[in-house]
């Protein structure tokens, strides 16, 4: 079915670089032409509500506490391709001195095949099911790192919300999640337990690190806006209605 539809479709959009050459390498010639129309951030919920609301929500979320742990989020469809069985792997192979220190809080609608990966909750890695986006906002804008490290993403877009958000992140060394973090993440291969549990290791025992991540993650979430993918994509489809 896709390859009839590359082979209609007058122009193909694709949301990275990475997927635009995925096409041309599974389907050699199968698209006439594809236009990269990079996604973006959403806008978070802090800049929706008033102070009271939010110390309302982190209160009701207990991630106002001083006296709660610090934590790592992970936000995604629980299934396979998101490799939250070896992020759950690495965290358990994390030094207890880290360790210690920090929750691994889970956020996602459940897939499929991760039944086994739901038992492994407890007071360390806490896993919840589809929140709303207020409190999703409020997980995100409280952690101390997103972590991410997904065997396969045609864009990635809870990375760029999270470097929006001034979070530092962990994610995967191939395909559209390096393309997305280029040099404002902490990059893992995603097969390797051992290369995660390193990349966590490093992000949270390394606060300078941190910082400079929050602030490089910033400035390339600023690269990305819906205004520039609303204009490349009107922008091809004139170039069809109007072929020169």
């Amino acid at each position: 079915m896709i390859r009839r539809a590359l082979g209609r479709a007058a122009v193909v959009f694709a949301v990275s670089g990475s997927t635009a050459s995925d096409v041309q390498r599974l389907i050699p010639g199968g698209a006439r032409r594809i236009v990269v129309t990079h996604l973006a951030a959403r806008t978070l919920a802090k800049d929706k509500v008033t102070e009271p609301e939010d110390k309302s929500v982190k209160h009701r979320l207990s991630i106002s506490d001083s006296a709660t742990k610090p934590y790592v989020l992970f936000v995604g469809t629980l299934e396979p391709r998101k490799n939250l069985e070896r992020l759950l792997a690495a965290w358990r192979q994390l030094p207890m001195a880290v360790c210690d220190k920090y929750h691994l809080k889970v956020i996602g609608v459940k897939g499929w095949m991760v039944d086994q990966l739901e038992k492994q909750s407890n007071d360390a890695v806490q896993v919840f099911g589809h929140v709303s986006d207020a409190d999703l906002d409020s997980y995100l804008n409280n952690a101390t790192c997103f972590a991410y490290p997904s065997l396969y993403e045609g864009f990635g877009l809870p990375v760029i919300e999270a470097m929006a958000a001034g979070i530092p992140v962990l994610t995967s060394h191939v395909g559209a999640t390096r393309e997305i973090a280029e040099g404002a993440a902490v990059l893992v291969d995603p097969l390797s337990v051992d290369s995660i549990q390193a990349g966590l290791a490093k992000l949270l025992s390394e606060p300078n690190l941190r910082r400079e991540l929050s602030e490089a993650g910033l400035n390339r979430a600023a690269q990305f806006s819906w205004a520039q993918t609303a204009q490349a994509t009107w922008q091809a489809l004139e170039n069809i209605a109007s072929p020169t």
